[in-house]
């Protein structure tokens, strides 16, 4: 995958080159995304012997926040190709919960808890966009997209003046893939050369877990290549408001 990125990379320089076109663009701005997280489960793994998701698929609609950069050439014609990076945070789950016990003599003990998963989904991409009459840019873009879940643990306790205070991060598991987007970007012209994108697309993507938090060993731990893995696949849709500067 990674050749084929350079490769892509190295044609698009090459044809910003030696053909005449109408220059580059700069765009960068925010999204935020909504989609539906599968975990898909097919056969006996060693990871998960005994549990019951085995052969299963689990499915779980989460949003998340992020930002995108990146860098397009335009060709005279309206088309153009694009280089850039893209990261979202996503929230699996949290909660949190404080407690108050006050005792006989009037004493308080203060407790404190915070439980969440996050998801971190940073992926560079190629698009092939084509803007079409200046206002409407049309984009499709394939992404190799490097996944990230961590658990996050915190747990306050106070009684009098003794305090007890931990704060856990454990990064659980590690994914790999690819990643796929079709949409369109909507240009409002502030300047010549400077426009307010507001941005939608439909997003996939397809992976593999690679790594995996090992309990004993307090470590994430590479899967061999002999196992068969669970995959971690998303379907959904991408908003975003960003900038862009052509030159």
């Amino acid at each position: 995958m990674k050749k084929i990125f350079s490769f892509l990379l190295v044609l698009m320089l090459l044809l910003s080159i030696n053909v005449l076109g109408a220059g580059f663009e700069v765009v960068g701005g925010i999204n935020l995304n909504v989609a539906d997280f599968i975990f898909k489960a097919e056969r006996d793994n060693y990871m998960f012997e005994g549990d019951t998701i085995i052969g299963e698929e689990i499915s779980k609609d989460i949003s998340g926040k992020g930002f995108y950069g990146g860098l397009r050439y335009f060709f005279r014609n309206g088309l153009g190709l694009g280089v850039g990076y893209d990261t979202v945070n996503y929230t699996v789950f949290g909660m949190e919960d404080n407690l108050t016990h006050i005792l006989p003599d009037d004493s308080r003990i203060e407790e404190k808890l915070k439980e969440s998963v996050g998801l971190k989904v940073s992926a560079p991409y190629l698009e092939l966009v084509y803007n079409l009459k200046d206002i409407v840019t049309l984009r499709g873009a394939v992404s190799y997209n490097n996944l990230s879940a961590t658990s996050y643990d915190y747990y306050y306790y106070r009684a009098g003046d003794d305090i007890t205070e931990e704060d856990i991060q454990i990064e659980q598991i590690r994914a790999r893939g690819l990643g796929y987007q079709i949409g369109a970007d909507l240009n409002y012209p502030v300047t010549e050369n400077f426009a307010l994108i507001g941005r939608a697309a439909y997003i996939l993507g397809n992976s593999k877990i690679t790594h995996v938090y090992d309990d004993d060993e307090d470590v994430l731990v590479e899967i061999p290549d002999d196992v068969i893995v669970p995959e971690l696949n998303y379907r959904g849709f991408s908003f975003g408001f960003g900038i862009s500067f052509a030159f």
